[in-house]
């Protein structure tokens, strides 16, 4: 059985290298579909960030077991508050 893990936090790309390490995982790299959401008009391209050199989504990251399944799939997430505004330093949408 495969476990998914989805967490808020303020900063997805630097929780999913945490969390790679942690589980011996590989965050996984989204750059050519991000670039093609982009340039198809299908993303925003403010929602693409660059991390380690490779475009990637500014709100989400992913990491899981590249060798099976030991360790969970995570996927960190910045959540966003409903009203528009960003969430507090502490990633909380609701602070």
């Amino acid at each position: 059985m495969r476990t998914q893990v989805t967490f808020d936090c303020a900063d997805p790309h630097a929780q999913a290298a945490f969390w790679a390490e942690v589980f011996g995982s590989v965050v996984e790299d989204h750059s050519r579909l991000v670039d093609q959401l982009v340039a198809d008009g299908h993303m925003p391209a403010e929602d693409r960030i660059v991390v380690n050199g490779r475009s990637a989504f500014r709100d989400v990251a992913a990491c899981q077991d590249s060798a099976g399944c030991r360790a969970p799939a995570l996927l960190p997430a910045r959540a966003r508050r409903q009203d528009g505004e960003e969430p507090d330093a502490s990633g909380h949408p609701c602070r």
